[in-house]
């Protein structure tokens, strides 16, 4: 069936509406409504604001004196030096890069969608309402406030992973070999932790091709791939694991690892709303999105079966330590360990569903009008649907103030399950049902992002701490202990401060223990913020650390020349020499001007010694030189043996 309808402004059209109802600018970074903190600020700020200054004076940036003490740069992850899209942080200030990164990953993630919806021979509508659902999908969006970019990166991969991986699987060419590569390479580089969900479904999807057609395998093409991916990585992998034997992460179990696994009441979610708590136990995807999902598996459940079986191991894996999935295999394979949060396990089912609510729509859009079981099966869901959602709405409407936010999703929803009907009923034409389903799913994504995303200047999370740092600078600091975060990363960046602590995942076992006796805190186990906040909301910390009393030598022999809390320190050795905004500013009279000759002092353990470190820091450099070559030849062979085509 033909029909003129032209989908691409619902694809143009979704990113600016976010940017718009959410009130962006590019001076402003993302944050969660209310939250004080958000990884944009603290983490992916100052990396790139120090790649950019490194590259501009001609370094290449391996090592970081600004946090923990010191520490690897270009090896941790984080920072995303072996991301290739990073490196427009060259081109641009910190704020405009990453507002920029943000942008294009969402429209990469919408793009990739429609080009994957498409493959299966969808109508061009159906994938553009695909594109949108996932391109300003919830998780996708709270991923966003959170400012954990790193996650949005790589779900913007995703479908692109999934779209060659099928197009390897059917054709078995060495041209679609490298070209899946590359989009797997692309994922693994932006983040290791959603590669490995990402590379399951992709190996997943090659394998259930190959066994179902009984395809002969191209192992020759198939090593070679994987090989061109390893060295593709390298820049990411080998690093890491060169590092690895001294990284506290190393170290984690089970229990820790299993932090924000998702609890099966939490799937009520999937019809109300999550209205706070954390982004990572998010599993709403839209009512819209979810049931016109229902109607692809109602329709044609021999079809989707596959995806539905990845969409139950997704969200039975989620459950981390509350399902036996995860639990097994993390008591099996320690090294699973490292991924952490087994609630990201979603992401998955966050690229599947909309990926079938395409399917759904394009088979309302195509049925035959004579009666047949699946138009039945179609007919009742949609009618139990519309039961549950008037329900539910009811129940929203009338229950506690928590629930009222439903109030839209359903009402929305009850009015698609009317248009279902309607459709079933040969009523209603192909474009208004586009139309007004693309409408309503917009409307209750967007309202969700409201709850989830808002935009904060420098003003709120940069320049409030200009006075803090002018004052440490004028008493010539050389570096500062604070047990409460007096001073956050982004400003220390800015103002280039160093730290004797922070936040971030990639941590030096030996300096983490450093912290934790220098600032007299007993700890057990892991955090990604060192000193760990122990006990403390996570948006006041104006206690956490309070009771506990530095050692000052150990200070000293660090190189923390200041200490800086929200709280008087009772010590011999800290002289207070100012206050502003709240702030208690120490000098440590235990500090002496630095006479070390390495990087860190001796007589700690866990630590590498300098002759180490300069040996890793140069492999570092090397391996990021080589993947970097290896892309551009693969990218231009790939583009080279199409024109040959």
């Amino acid at each position: 069936m033909r029909v003129s309808v032209r989908p691409w402004w619902m694809v143009v059209a979704g990113v600016p509406a976010l940017l718009l109802i959410t009130a962006f600018r590019f001076d402003t970074l993302p944050f969660i409504p209310g939250a004080a903190f958000t990884d944009a600020a603290t983490s992916h700020w100052p990396a790139a604001l120090l790649l950019r200054e490194s590259v501009l004076s001609g370094e290449f940036p391996v090592w970081r004196d600004t946090f923990m003490a010191g520490a690897p740069f270009a090896a941790n992850p984080l920072n995303k030096t072996a991301y290739p899209l990073q490196w427009l942080a060259v081109l641009l200030p910190p704020t405009l890069h990453l507002n920029g990164m943000i942008i294009l990953h969402l429209a990469i993630a919408g793009f990739g969608m429609y080009r994957w919806v498409r493959s299966f021979g969808c109508h061009e509508g159906a994938a553009a309402f695909a594109a949108l659902c996932y391109g300003v999908s919830p998780r996708l969006i709270s991923a966003t406030g959170a400012g954990h970019l790193d996650v949005i990166y790589a779900m913007a991969w995703l479908p692109w992973v999934i779209l060659t991986a099928t197009g390897f699987a059917h054709g078995g060419t060495l041209r679609q070999g490298v070209i899946a590569s590359l989009a797997v390479s692309m994922l693994i580089l932006s983040d290791l932790r959603i590669a490995l969900f990402g590379l399951v479904v992709a190996a997943g999807v090659v394998s259930g091709h190959w066994w179902r057609v009984r395809q002969r395998v191209r192992w020759q093409v198939s090593l070679l791939s994987m090989l061109l991916t390893a060295l593709l990585t390298i820049s990411v992998t080998v690093p890491l694991a060169l590092w690895w034997p001294y990284l506290s992460r190393a170290g984690l179990n089970p229990a820790e690892a299993g932090i924000f696994s998702l609890e099966p009441v939490q799937f009520v979610g999937l019809i109300f709303p999550q209205t706070g708590g954390s982004h990572e136990t998010i599993v709403f995807f839209g009512l819209g999105v979810l049931l016109l999902a229902l109607v692809a598996v109602a329709a044609q459940p021999k079809r989707v079966a596959g995806w539905v079986f990845l969409l139950i191991v997704s969200g039975w894996w989620a459950l981390g330590s509350n399902g036996a999935v995860w639990s097994m295999a993390a008591q099996v394979v320690p090294a699973l360990s490292f991924f952490r949060v087994p609630a990201r396990a979603w992401v998955i089912a966050a690229l599947i569903v909309p990926m079938l609510a395409g399917l759904g729509l394009h088979w309302l859009i195509t049925f035959a009008g004579e009666q047949n079981r699946a138009q039945r099966r179609v007919r009742l869901m949609a009618a139990a649907a519309l039961l549950v959602c008037l329900i539910c709405l009811a129940a929203a409407l009338t229950g506690p103030a928590a629930l009222r936010t439903a109030a839209l999703p359903l009402a929305a929803a009850a009015i698609l399950c009317i248009l279902l009907l309607i459709r079933m009923g040969g009523r209603i034409a192909v474009n208004p049902l586009i139309a007004l389903a693309t409408i309503l799913a917009a409307a209750e994504l967007l309202t969700f992002a409201r709850g989830w995303l808002e935009w904060r200047g420098e003003d709120r999370w940069l320049l409030p701490y200009q006075r803090l740092a002018e004052l440490l600078l004028e008493d010539n600091t050389d570096r500062v202990y604070s047990p409460a975060y007096s001073l956050p990363q982004e400003a220390a960046a800015a103002f280039d401060i160093n730290l004797f602590g922070g936040v971030d995942p990639f941590q030096l076992r030996g300096v983490s223990a450093a912290i934790l006796r220098g600032g007299g805190i007993t700890f057990e186990g892991y955090s990604i913020a060192m000193p760990p906040l122990v006990d403390v909301s996570a948006d006041d910390l104006s206690a956490a650390n309070r009771e506990a009393v530095p050692d000052t030598r150990v200070l000293a022999d660090w190189g923390v020349s200041h200490v800086a809390a929200p709280f008087p320190i009772a010590a011999d050795s800290l002289i207070l020499f100012s206050q502003v905004d709240g702030q208690f500013l120490y000098r440590n009279t235990d500090y002496q001007e630095a006479t070390r000759t390495g990087r860190f002092p001796s007589g700690y353990a866990d630590l590498p010694d300098e002759v180490t470190i300069e040996a890793f820091n140069r492999v570092t450099v090397a391996v990021a030189l080589v993947s970097a070559l290896a892309l551009v030849c693969a990218g231009i062979w790939v583009t080279v043996a199409r024109q040959r085509e």
